[in-house]
This record gives structure tokens, sequence and C-alpha cells, in this order.
């Protein structure tokens, strides 16, 4: 069936959310949290690219989707995947049964706006507009695998299924999350914030 792995229809799933600080937390209560968290092993984390999420499914038949975090005016997902026709090698080379949760971004120029007005375009706009500078995927998790869903799976294991399943599906428009955990990831975040990511 459109959309489904052993059971769980991927395309239709609401994404899930993420905790985040309140806006009112103090900056250094927000440090100390995130310090105390990472230095107390219950944390891993990767980096965060600033562009648009996007879900890519490969059902159990085959039928590919990317699916934004939001739907249409009328509740509808969007299937993005022909927007993206510099992808297709790779979504093809993908097993079926399989649901990865991604960031689409321009690298050198992230922001979900940038992506917006690309994204948000009809599709031969879309295509048009990535001539110069093709739109990238930054996969970050993994919800399923060759039919094997992972919705069940701690965090840290799909991490880390991620890291030794998916390198061998190479493109030059997909960058795979590397995982971090303790002071590697400490020192991770403060690179990453200096360069300004």
């Amino acid at each position: 069936m459109r959309g489904y792995i052993n059971g769980i229809n991927w395309v239709e799933i609401a994404p899930m959310k993420y905790w985040s600080f309140t806006a009112s937390t103090p900056i250094e209560k927000r440090r100390d949290t995130i310090h105390n968290a990472i230095f107390g092993g219950d944390y891993i984390g990767a980096l965060k690219v600033d562009g648009y999420y996007e879900r890519f499914v490969k059902d159990e038949d085959g039928n590919c989707f990317l699916i934004a975090r939001s739907r249409n005016v009328k509740g509808e997902v969007v299937n993005k995947i022909e927007w993206l026709p510099h992808l297709n090698g790779w979504f093809n080379s993908l097993p079926n049964g399989t649901c990865l949760l991604c960031e689409c971004y321009l690298p050198g120029n992230e922001g979900s706006k940038t992506i917006t007005s690309i994204l948000g375009c009809l599709k031969e706009k879309a295509i048009a507009r990535q001539k110069d500078s093709p739109l990238h995927l930054y996969v970050f998790d993994v919800m399923a695998f060759s039919g094997q869903n992972f919705n069940k799976t701690p965090y840290e294991k799909r991490a880390d299924f991620l890291e030794k399943n998916l390198i061998d599906y190479k493109s030059d428009y997909v960058e795979y999350a590397k995982f971090y955990e303790g002071k590697e990831l400490w020192d991770k975040i403060s690179e990453y914030l200096q360069s300004g990511r």
C-alpha cells in the first residue's frame, strides 16, 4: 500500500516534535542543563543544518515520497520528490521500506527562507532555480530501513545504524549526520557555534 512500511504509513504520520527550552529560560540555566546532560552520558548529538525538514519515504512497493513537516491548505501532505531530480539516483538506490529524516539545504546558504523560495514554487521553476546550486539533503535519522521499522528503537541505536549502514548510499548531494557524545560533543557544539552554524 502507498506509504506503508511494515504496517505503518510513514507518509501520513505526523512528524515528531523535539524538546527545547522555553524562550524565558535563562542562558546560564540552558548552558548548565546542556553541560550536565552531555557529561552525564544521557545525550548524543550531531550538527543541526538550517534548512527545511523533509521525510524521505520509499514504501514497500518502491513508491518514493519527500514530505515536509507542514501540510497544504487542504490538510494534505505534499510530495516534493520531483523537485529534486538530481537525487533520483540516490532515491532509487535505497531499498524499499526505507524512511529517513532529513534537512533540505543549500551549502553555504543555509536558511529555511532560501529553501522555501525553491520548494514553495512550481516544480519546473524549482528545478530551474537549482541549476547552479542544487539542494542537498542532510540525513539525521532513520525511522525504517529495508522493511524494518525503528519507531520504537532508541535514538542512540538509530544513529549507530545510520552511521554504519547508510555509508554505502552515496551522492554528491547527500550528507549523513555524524554523532558525538561526552567531551567530543561539547567541543563540537563550541566549534559549530563559532563557525556560525
